[in-house]
Order: C-alpha cells, then structure tokens, then sequence
C-alpha cells in the first residue's frame, strides 16, 4: 500500500549498494522519449530511472551508498548483444536538468531529512548523472544469459560480503 516512488526512494537510503540495469528499453527507447536520455528535456515529467540514479549518486556523495554497479545490458537476439557496441547507449546526451525530476529528488532528500542536494547546475544534469553511474565498475550481460548472469551475480555478491557495513541492496 506504499506508494512505489517514496518505498524505493525509503530502501535505497538504506542500501549499501546499488545495482542499477542498463537497457536501450530503459534509457535509450526508440518510440518513447520519456524514456530515452537522448530526448529528455527541461519540461518533462520525472522520469523515475533517472531519479533513482540521481538519488542514488547523492547518496553516495553523503558516504550513505559504498557503490554502485551498473549492469549492461545488450539487446536480445536469442543472444545478447555488447551493450555499447550495439547502440543500446543513449546518444548524444544533453547537459541539462529535468525540472519535474530535481523537484521530487528535494521532496525525498527533504523527508529523508538530508536537506539540500550536493549535486547542481550542470553536476546535476542528464549528462552528467549518466557519465557518473556508468563511470564505476559494472558488468555485461553479452552472449548467453545463463553465463552472463552468472558471472554478474558471483561479482555483486562478493561485493556485498566484502563490505563491513551492513550487507544492504537495492537492484533496479
């Protein structure tokens, strides 16, 4: 009975890591500008993808996130593609911000009482918050899924119980 944006935005506060997945569906769609980065502009509404990676960077820069792990993933051809080799990235990114998204980013830093973001002006725009989340190490799912998935889950598992902190996670 939670309201979706406020329990994801409640847990990530919580997590130690995050997971994020990468896909041309996600973040670089063909017929859906809302969900292409390439085509976001200033007036649309909150794209909830993008507020959980801004979220989840302002967190980390507060100490409260240890990592973070994005996963590309490929297109689906009965085997999955390279991520960026096959055009799944959004391109050419704008360096803008998306109003509607930075005004639900300070309602939720605001009821999680952390006060103002870190991040503005261009260290808090489309481009910017892209070129970090994909900058920090991550993993591929290329070629079989089974095997892809495989190594993936045996790296963020490691990380996890490498980590002296609490063991929390949140994979989108």
């Amino acid at each position: 009975g939670k309201n979706w944006e406020e329990g994801f935005c409640d847990g990530l506060v919580k997590s130690a890591y995050f997971v994020c997945l990468l896909s041309r569906g996600a973040i670089n769609h063909p017929s859906k500008s809302w969900q292409n980065f390439s085509k976001l502009e200033k007036t649309f509404n909150c794209d909830n993808v993008l507020l959980e990676w801004r979220l989840a960077l302002e967190l980390k820069d507060r100490g409260m996130i240890e990592g973070i792990y994005p996963v590309f993933i490929g297109d689906d051809k009965s085997y999955y593609t390279h991520y960026f080799k096959d055009g799944c990235h959004p391109s050419p990114l704008i360096e803008m911000s998306v109003d509607a998204m930075e005004s639900k980013l300070l309602d939720h830093l605001d009821r999680q009482a952390l006060g103002q973001p870190y991040r503005s002006g261009m260290t808090s725009g489309v481009k910017h918050t892209v070129v970090e989340i994909t900058s920090n190490q991550g993993g591929f799912v290329e070629g079989d899924l089974n095997t892809a998935l495989s190594g993936i889950s045996s790296t963020i598992y490691d990380m996890i119980n490498s980590s002296v902190s609490a063991p929390s996670i949140i994979v989108l």
